[in-house]
């Protein structure tokens, strides 16, 4: 904690995730744990998942980076990185003013787990900036699986780095017993120990799989000859295939449905075993896999949302693809994406309707929460649910494209918006949508075409787009209702009346 950056580095299966966990459990220090996943690629969702790990611990904190997220305009990188530090900064500010206790022993450590996630270049230099920057009360710990394009070598020579690598995560023949003999629940002979350690190199998750593996093994030592036997790019398959091959039909089942998912609760895990199942049947499996040790990795204190181990996950997933057609698999995407999107959980819901390949669904998710999130001036969230579909898909769905519309009207982009509504109108003449759905699209037109009516300006006009605009916009989209009597307003003034 006397220095910036801690950095986990080690290949996959290592211990590194558990290392921290531990790590964070046992300090008296508190802490914001940040897990990375591959859809985390994008400065501003980056920026306030860190923020949302930090007020766990400080539920007022970052309030001004929020703001800025939540703002019209993409922040400058620099902009977001300086209101992050100040936020921060002020954070201990607050809590020194409140607290009894001295300053120096209000630290914050924030862990990123799994950062080998992260390939956008421009987390990777405000990370760097962060840990330049940071107070010294706060520490910052990253686990990957490869070292990121951090400065390092400076940090390191600076004394401010922290490592830990694969020899020190390597089991040592005496924790290799212990580990193997906890898990199989009786001795083992040093020849066999010698043998799976060595066949193993002592990685942690060879370990487990290997004891797991030889659980129902009358002549463990026989078995742990065999495996030694085995090549070590073969080792994760070989193991996985013995655990699963000892699990029951039920288990078996669950564990390839359900690797579909990067996370997941019993009530998710329902939704795709089966239609119908009975609440208690996922938590019943989950309880069983847990209790098996089969690599079933806890994300909250409450224990309502798990992952599995990446290595399980991916063997898995590939099992998987072999037992099932491809539009069963689709089917279980889309059962997930729907789950998603009725918890409110839309990132999660548009990357499993893109992996059904149902992309009138993703554009659906999208259509649902459109009003809800412009009412909340949500456009930077909106922004990024765009930015998931190409510029054809965009130019064929008129709610994309009215989305596209409100972005470049809040941007400022004002020279544009004349196009994009001309865009729209065509695109309505032959849309596959309800009258409703075109009435309200064509509200939004109106109050839009309102306002620039006003630029020009041409008052007549933009009193008949915006009542226009105002008879036909929905209740819900209040946003709306408040441009088009802003137009009306601005325009009778106009006029002089």
């Amino acid at each position: 904690m006397d220095r910036k950056l801690t950095l986990i580095s080690a290949q996959a299966g290592a211990g590194k995730t558990t290392l921290m966990a531990q790590w964070l459990e046992q300090s008296p220090c508190p802490s914001a744990w940040l897990a990375l996943d591959p859809s985390d690629n994008d400065l501003m969702l980056f920026a306030g998942y860190l923020c949302a790990a930090v007020r766990t611990v400080y539920p007022d904190a970052c309030g001004e980076v929020i703001a800025l997220l939540n703002a019209s305009q993409t922040p400058p990188a620099r902009i977001l990185l300086a209101t992050v530090v100040n936020q921060l900064t002020a954070s201990f500010a607050t809590q020194d003013a409140h607290d009894d206790d001295t300053a120096t022993t209000r630290r914050l450590l924030i862990a990123l787990d799994d950062f080998h996630h992260v390939t956008d270049p421009a987390i990777h230099a405000f990370v760097a900036d962060l840990i330049a920057y940071l107070p010294s009360r706060i520490h910052l710990a990253l686990t990957t699986r490869i070292d990121p394009p951090l400065p390092l070598a400076r940090l390191r020579a600076r004394q401010e780095l922290s490592e830990v690598r694969t020899n020190d995560l390597r089991f040592t023949a005496q924790e290799a017993e212990t580990l193997l003999e906890m898990t199989l629940g009786r001795q083992l002979s040093r020849t066999t120990v010698d043998l799976l350690e060595e066949a193993t190199e002592g990685w942690a998750v060879g370990l487990r799989l290997a004891a797991l593996s030889l659980r129902h093994t009358p002549d463990v030592g026989r078995a742990a000859a065999q495996f030694k036997k085995t090549s070590s790019a073969l080792i994760v398959d070989y193991l996985v295939g013995e655990v699963l091959a000892h699990q029951t039909p039920s288990v078996r089942d669950f564990l390839l449905t359900t690797s579909i998912l990067e996370r997941f609760t019993a009530d998710l895990c329902d939704a795709l075993i089966r239609e119908g199942a009975a609440p208690t049947h996922a938590r019943e499996i989950l309880r069983e896999v847990s209790q098996a040790n089969l690599f079933l990795v806890p994300l909250d204190p409450a224990g309502n949302w798990f992952r599995y181990h990446h290595l399980l996950r991916d063997l898995l997933r590939v099992l998987l693809q072999r037992s099932r057609t491809a539009a069963e698999i689709n089917d279980l995407h889309t059962r997930a994406s729907r789950w998603f999107a009725q918890h409110g959980l839309i990132d999660e819901a548009l990357s499993h309707a893109f992996a059904a390949g149902d992309v009138d669904a993703a554009v659906d998710i999208v259509a649902g929460r459109r009003y809800a999130l412009m009412n909340q001036a949500q456009w930077q969230q909106l922004a990024r649910y765009l930015h998931r579909f190409d510029a054809a898909t965009i130019a064929q769905h008129p709610q994309l494209l009215m989305l596209e519309t409100w972005l470049l009207y809040h941007r400022g982009h004002n020279d544009r918006l004349p196009a994009a509504l001309h865009a729209l109108e065509e695109r309505l003449v032959d849309a596959h949508l309800s009258p409703r759905e075109i009435r309200h699209l064509q509200a939004e037109i109106s109050a839009l075409a309102g306002f620039l009516d006003i630029l020009k300006p041409d008052p007549a006009r933009a009193i008949a787009a915006a009542e226009s605009a105002l008879a036909n916009t929905p209740p819900a989209l209040w946003i709306l209702r408040t441009l088009a009597g802003l137009v009306l307003a601005a325009a009778h003034q106009m006029q002089g009346d």
